[in-house]
């Protein structure tokens, strides 16, 4: 190959005292509505139909050689290798399809994108991983869905439900208010106690300390004047 530009090539014939043909086209499989592109490299050696004057003809493709050998040994495998290192590859024996980008990838789809597998789906990024969507984002699990995190994670909303149990096996610090609806119960804390509150408290109904109420206890009274005994319960 002499010159080369898509769709078209020069070539030069070793054979013939270093002739260069004249812009030969390059044979593709679509060129109308459906159009395929692969510029041919200076140096390659590739195979041509010309007439007898070699004037006009086609470039039919390039050709392996003892110095341009396949990428590949099995005949199983449909192969194709770039320069960078890049690469995409598909075993007919395995089922297995493997793509290789140096740089970015990028798929884009007019209307839904699906991926549909039978085992596992494995992402990794030795980078950061973003998923955005403009409207709804469903995640669903017939088994166990596990967050992990060796910084924090962080639920960013206006508002955030839980509609099963929950269960924290750390500190949980509330910044607002806190608010139930269903009651409240716990043990242990701090130094005995379960519940340890600074400052004030409210209540619009009784409070009962150890079978004690607070609004509704009596005291045994010796005679007027004197102390007052323990609460009665």
């Amino acid at each position: 190959m002499y010159e080369s530009r898509p769709g078209f090539a020069r070539v030069q014939f070793p054979d013939l005292d270093g002739m260069v043909s004249s812009w030969l086209r390059l044979i593709v499989k679509k060129s109308l509505k459906d159009k395929e592109c692969l510029t041919l490299d200076v140096g390659e050696q590739v195979a041509c139909v010309l007439d007898e004057h070699f004037e006009s003809g086609c470039i039919l493709g390039a050709v392996y050689s003892d110095a341009d050998v396949p990428p590949v040994t099995s005949a199983d495998k449909y192969h194709f290798a770039f320069f960078d290192g890049g690469s995409f590859e598909y075993d007919r024996v395995t089922g297995k399809l493997h793509i290789v980008t140096i740089g970015d990838a990028e798929v884009s789809a007019g209307g839904k994108l699906i991926a549909h597998a039978v085992g596992d789906v494995d992402v990794k990024t030795g980078g950061n991983l973003s998923a955005v969507a403009t409207g709804k984002a469903d995640v669903a699990a017939g088994g166990d869905v596990t967050l992990k995190s060796a910084v924090q994670v962080v639920i960013d909303a206006p508002k955030s439900s839980c509609t099963g149990d929950f269960t924290c096996e750390g500190n949980m610090l509330v910044m607002k208010a806190l608010a139930y609806q269903g009651g409240m119960s716990g043990s242990g804390g701090s130094g005995g106690a379960s519940a340890i509150i600074q400052g004030g408290m409210q209540v619009t109904d009784d409070v009962v300390a150890n079978g004690v109420s607070l609004t509704k206890h009596k005291h045994n009274v010796l005679f007027n004047g004197s102390q007052t005994g323990t609460p009665v319960p």
